[in-house]
């Protein structure tokens, strides 16, 4: 049987953090830190939460691996622990639990953070969409944002995509690429 594509990704992502601490830097950087898997319980709490069933690849991943800090990567990324999320969704006011998307509130759930104090949201119903909040630029009302806020930026189809993309940009940072446009930061 093949290994998933959620597992193949992770071991890359734990191959090139390995070689974050050989770059040139001011600084000694430190590799990414990867947490403990979840439990189904840890899953089923994060779903009653959303209201839904999570999406399929968001489930491995946290059934494989659980919070992943790599704040030494550009301008950090933070793979958010589930009581972590738990927290954000029940006591932040200013974080959308919710995109209005086609006049439907879609659940989103916030999945990683930046060193900024942005997160990555992610839809817990089709299309799985990843966006990027930025904080600054607009706080949640009544609990959601729509989607063409200027606050969200759409980051990736589905959390697959969004481990994709955080890989590019992990790979352009070990290449010293100045000219990349990050997500983090």
């Amino acid at each position: 049987m093949s290994e998933s594509e959620i597992l193949r990704l992770l071991a890359e992502m734990k191959d090139l953090g390995a070689r974050l601490p050989d770059l040139a830097s001011l600084y000694p950087l430190e590799a990414p830190v990867f947490g403990p898997p979840a439990s189904w319980a840890d899953v089923a709490v994060l779903e009653e939460q959303a209201g839904a069933s999570l999406p399929a690849d968001y489930k491995e991943f946290l059934q494989a691996c659980g919070p992943v800090s790599a704040m030494d990567f550009h301008g950090g990324y933070d793979f958010l622990a589930r009581p972590v999320i738990r927290r954000i969704v029940s006591q932040s006011a200013e974080v959308p639990r919710a995109v209005l998307r086609g006049g439907r509130k879609v659940s989103i759930i916030p999945v990683a953070g930046d060193g900024g104090g942005n997160l990555f949201l992610l839809a817990v119903r089709p299309p799985f969409t990843v966006w990027k909040w930025n904080h600054e630029i607009g706080a949640a009302e009544n609990g959601f944002l729509p989607e063409d806020s200027r606050a969200l930026s759409p980051v990736a189809e589905d959390f697959t995509g969004f481990l994709r993309r955080v890989i590019e940009d992990w790979r352009h940072f070990l290449d010293e690429d100045t000219s990349w446009s990050y997500l983090s930061g």
